[in-house]
């Protein structure tokens, strides 16, 4: 069970930033049993904020479907600042494959924008893309 932790920060526009979403490509790629925390800046405090899964796309034959809204988790909460999730047992390991959960942050029931839409959140199961 490996920890990772995404900062997640806000423009003066409110638009979202997330620091490091977990790749294949780090010491430590996210697997079965990892705790991932996202830990919002303090403007966040008093806003209803979730993350949101929308769509997976396997890496390797860039196909996309859609995802329940847990995305690879077993469950989100939140606490305070922070929104911890466990991923699912079922989530594939290795390094054959590799997925792509696309989420959003959301404020109450509105989606907020990513300061940098070809960077916007991510997080990615095990395996390397192509070319890595």
């Amino acid at each position: 069970m490996v920890p990772h932790q995404i900062a997640v920060s806000f423009s003066a526009q409110d638009e979202v930033s997330a620091e490091h979403n977990p790749s294949p490509n780090d010491p430590d790629p996210v697997g079965p049993g990892d705790i991932v925390t996202w830990e919002f800046t303090p403007s966040a405090v008093g806003r209803n904020l979730r993350v949101s899964f929308r769509q997976v796309i396997d890496l390797t034959t860039k196909e996309r479907e859609s995802c329940q809204d847990l995305g690879p988790f077993s469950s989100l909460s939140r606490n305070g600042s922070t929104i911890v999730g466990t991923i699912r047992s079922d989530v594939p390991s290795g390094t054959t494959k590799t997925h792509r959960y696309i989420y959003k942050i959301v404020d109450d029931s509105s989606d907020l924008q990513w300061l940098l839409p070809f960077n916007s959140g991510g997080l990615d199961t095990p395996g390397k893309p192509p070319g890595n």
